[in-house]
C-alpha cells in the first residue's frame, strides 16, 4: 500500500512539476530579438486558424519554446473562437500567454507608414498598400469616390492634397475611409487659420497653394531659392502670363524619366490641362506630393521682380533668375548649349 502510495505521489510530484515549467515557459520569454535590432512583427490574416498563426511564427526565426507556444496558442484560440487579424510586435521577452491573448483580442501595435517622393495617385496608394492590408485599387476606389471629395471640399484632382510627407500610425487593418479620414485631418490641422490667411494674401487657396508647391518642388530641392521660385511664379501668375513650367509637361506626358523638354512635347500635350505652357493659370492640382517644408515656401515666397528663370547647368546647383525675356534668352542658350555637349536629347 505504501508503495502504491509513493508511485502516486511521485506521479502527482511529476504532473505538478511538468505543470510549474510549462506555466513558467507560458508565462515566461518566448520571443528573442538580438540587440539593436527592431522587434518583428506577426501579420494575421483574416480567417487565420491556428496552425497559419504557428507557421507565420515559426518564419521568424526569434521564436523559443515552440511547443508550448503551440500548447498555449491552441487553447487561447479555442477560448477566444479564434484569433483577430492584426499586425503585432514581437517585443523581445514577450511570454506565449500575452502574445495569445494579444492576437486572440485584436490588441494591435500601430504600424508606422512614411513616404516622400511621391508623384501619381498609383504610386501612393501602392506605397500605402505595401505597409497595410489593404489592395491599393480599394484606396484608389475610395480616393475617387465622389462623396468623399465633396465631404473633404476637394475634387478629383486635388485629393492628393490631404497627403503630407510624414510618418504616420494606422492599426494594420485600418479601412480605407479610416485611412483617408487620419490624412484629412492632418490636412486639416496643418491648414491653420495662420496658414490659409498667407495664402489668402498671395491670391491662393490652400490646394492651389499645394499646387504652387507641387511644381517649386519639381523645379528645385534647394530650400534657400524655393520661396523666389514660388515668388517669380507668382508673379507670372499675377501678371497673367502662363506659367510655362518645364515641370508640368514632364507631368502631363508621363514619362518621368525626361531631362529635356522640347517642343515636341508641349505640342503632343498641348490639350492637357497640366500643361502650363498651352494652359493659362496653375494646373487644374499637384503634379506632386509637396513636402510641408515647400508649402511653407510658398507660403513664405519672396517678393521680387522676377518672371524667368534657367537652370546654371555646368554641373551647377540652383537657377539663374532674370526680370527681362532677353536676358532669359542668353542664359537659355547656354543652358541647351551645355546639354548638347552633354549629350543629353530628351
Amino acid at each position: 500500500m505504501r508503495k502504491v502510495l509513493k508511485i502516486v505521489l511521485f506521479v502527482v510530484g511529476v504532473i505538478v512539476l511538468c505543470g510549474v515549467v510549462f506555466s513558467c515557459m507560458a508565462l515566461g520569454s518566448c520571443v528573442s530579438v538580438p540587440e539593436g535590432s527592431k522587434p518583428d512583427r506577426l501579420c494575421v490574416y483574416p480567417g487565420a486558424t491556428t496552425e497559419d498563426v504557428m507557421d507565420s511564427l515559426s518564419q521568424k526565426g526569434t521564436l523559443d519554446y515552440g511547443f508550448v507556444v503551440r500548447t498555449v496558442f491552441t487553447m487561447v484560440g479555442s477560448r477566444y473562437g479564434g484569433f483577430r487579424a492584426g499586425s503585432y510586435e514581437l517585443t523581445n521577452g514577450i511570454s506565449p500567454l500575452r502574445l495569445a491573448l494579444n492576437v486572440a483580442r485584436g490588441y494591435q501595435t500601430p504600424v508606422r507608414v512614411s513616404f516622400n517622393n511621391i508623384r501619381t495617385k498609383e504610386q501612393l496608394c501602392a506605397r500605402l498598400a505595401s505597409s497595410l492590408l489593404l489592395d491599393s485599387a480599394d484606396v484608389a476606389k475610395v480616393l475617387a469616390s465622389d462623396s468623399l471629395q465633396k465631404a473633404y471640399g476637394l475634387d478629383s484632382t486635388t485629393m492628393l492634397c490631404i497627403f503630407l510627407p510624414d510618418t504616420y500610425e494606422f492599426y494594420w487593418t485600418v479601412t480605407p475611409v479610416a485611412l483617408l479620414d487620419k490624412f484629412h485631418k492632418a490636412y486639416t490641422d496643418f491648414w491653420t487659420p495662420a496658414r490659409t490667411q498667407k495664402a489668402r494674401r498671395a491670391g491662393l487657396t490652400p490646394p492651389q497653394a499645394m499646387t504652387l508647391a507641387s511644381i517649386v518642388e519639381e523645379e528645385s530641392n534647394l530650400r534657400e531659392e524655393q520661396p523666389r521660385i514660388a515668388g517669380l511664379y507668382l508673379n507670372r501668375l499675377h501678371k497673367g502670363m502662363k506659367l510655362q513650367a518645364d515641370p508640368t509637361v514632364k507631368f502631363a506626358t508621363g514619362d518621368f524619366t525626361l531631362r529635356r523638354i522640347l517642343l515636341e512635347h508641349i505640342n503632343a500635350t498641348r490639350n492637357n490641362p497640366y500643361n502650363t505652357y498651352t494652359h493659362t493659370g496653375l494646373p487644374p492640382g499637384p503634379i506632386r506630393i509637396p513636402s510641408k517644408s515647400t508649402i511653407e515656401a510658398v507660403l513664405q515666397y519672396e517678393q521680387h521682380d522676377y518672371l524667368f528663370m534657367c537652370a546654371k547647368g555646368a554641373g551647377l546647383p540652383g537657377h539663374n533668375f532674370t526680370v527681362t525675356y532677353g536676358e532669359h534668352q542668353k542664359n537659355a542658350a547656354s543652358y541647351q548649349q551645355g546639354l548638347d555637349r552633354r549629350g543629353i536629347r530628351k
